[in-house]
């Protein structure tokens, strides 16, 4: 037996998946961000060590 959603029910649980999508892209990009100044840094110690000799 099918029961019919109600309005408010599939909006809260709408509203629910987008926050989880929001959520994950932003954690995605954080952890892409910190991935790339990681790197940098690692780019930078060695661009010094280069300098240093």
């Amino acid at each position: 037996m099918l029961r019919k959603h109600s309005p408010a029910k599939t909006a809260v649980s709408n509203i629910r998946t987008v926050s989880q999508l929001i959520n994950f892209i932003f954690f995605m990009c954080m952890s892409f961000k910190l991935i790339k100044s990681k790197n940098k840094e690692k780019k930078m110690k060695k661009d010094e060590n280069i300098l240093n000799l």
